[in-house]
């Protein structure tokens, strides 16, 4: 780097040096995000692997709740209320 000779000529050895780095900036950042885009499309099959996975153990644990609450309803009955009244004391505690 040169010592300019007036205030333009620094100015402008500004602005190239400004460009420069904006540009080395840029192309980092484009680098990554390109990275990051290849990283999440190599996930997106196994994402949707889980997805598919989780929605048929769901639909097995529903299947299984329906099940037995159908066998026994009124057990299923008292739990919710025991639940409903220990939530109900944890949480209604300090309101007065």
């Amino acid at each position: 780097m040169t010592k300019p000779a007036s205030l333009a000529e620094a100015i402008e050895q500004l602005e190239k040096e400004g460009s420069t780095a904006a540009k080395e900036v840029k192309a980092f950042v484009e680098r990554d995000l390109h990275d990051i885009k290849q990283a999440l499309a190599e996930l997106q099959p196994y994402v949707a692997g889980l997805k598919s996975g989780l929605n048929k153990d769901v639909k097995q644990v529903q299947q299984q709740i329906e099940h037995s609450v159908e066998e026994r309803p009124w057990a299923a009955m008292g739990i919710v209320g025991l639940t409903g009244f220990v939530l109900g004391v944890l949480f209604g505690s300090g309101r007065k």
